[in-house]
């Protein structure tokens, strides 16, 4: 988890992150099935659905995980739980969206952080980028930020755009 560096310097009392999961998430069945429904789409038809129990191509939804009593999906309740056990922090709060994406491989995420401790942007810059299996790419001044096609190959957490708030 990439915030994990950044928590154990500034420790992160709140956490909201939005998932973006790739087809690839799913397995290569799910990979399959939405070139299926894209090709399928695209030529007038009904698209095919037996992984997901909607329509994938051209469309998004939330995490096809089953949606517990609390109104989480089993998916967002495992980021919850998994950060608080990495941190070993049951009282960080964390507040998490899963939502699959028409893409075939990387998920992307939205994450907003909540320190205990000042943290600017440029040290959490050096951190990340001083961290295992953690690249940072920022390159606002060409307004170019990785998406799902250039990162398919890499491995680790690709990290491109930081914001502190206004």
């Amino acid at each position: 988890m990439a915030a994990t560096p950044l928590h154990r310097h500034a420790k992160v009392v709140r956490m909201v992150v939005s998932t973006y999961q790739a087809a690839s998430g799913a397995g290569a069945a799910a990979m399959e099935e939405l070139l299926q429904q894209t090709h399928e789409v695209l030529d007038g038809k009904q698209p095919t659905c037996k992984i997901f129990k909607q329509q994938y191509a051209f469309n998004l939804f939330s995490h096809n995980a089953a949606v517990l009593s609390n109104g989480y999906n089993e998916e967002e309740m495992k980021l919850v739980k998994e950060t608080r056990k990495i941190w070993n922090d049951m009282d960080v709060k964390v507040t998490a969206t899963c939502i699959r994406v028409p893409v075939m491989r990387a998920h992307a995420e939205s994450v907003n952080l909540q320190f205990e401790k000042p943290l600017d942007e440029d040290t959490a810059r050096r951190i990340l980028e001083g961290a295992a299996g953690v690249t940072v790419i920022d390159d606002r001044e060409s307004n170019h930020f990785p998406t799902p096609l250039d990162v398919t190959q890499m491995s680790g957490c690709i990290i491109f755009m930081f914001q502190s708030k206004p």
